[in-house]
């Protein structure tokens, strides 16, 4: 796999102090088309959640049942479930470092 988009992800990594091996997506936002363009542009797999405009929903109950002493808090992130992964493409990721590179040049 090709180097990850630092200009992306060295923040978040160097904030939270952990490697991003890939990435967990949700939202009503997420068509097939966007989540593909994530994972080319950052270079690291896309894991799309199910029903993604129910994740409000979804979190919301989840915590209320934590809360209710049905769910353990450490056990809410093995509830939510995924629908797809998108792969990243090298091929178009090489033009999105070339269009950034050229972006951040003319800065």
């Amino acid at each position: 796999m090709a180097e990850k988009a630092t200009w992306a992800i060295d923040p978040i990594e160097r904030i939270g102090r952990w490697t991003l091996g890939s990435w967990r997506l949700t939202g009503g936002g997420l068509s097939n088309p966007l989540a593909k363009i994530k994972a080319d542009g950052i270079g690291s797999p896309m894991h799309r959640q199910s029903n993604p405009r129910l994740h409000n929903v979804v979190g919301k109950g989840l915590l209320t049942f934590s809360r209710l002493g049905r769910v353990k808090l450490e056990a809410i992130p093995n509830r939510i479930q995924f629908d797809r992964v998108f792969e990243p493409d090298m091929k178009n990721r090489a033009v999105n470092d070339h269009r950034y590179a050229q972006l951040t040049a003319a800065r």
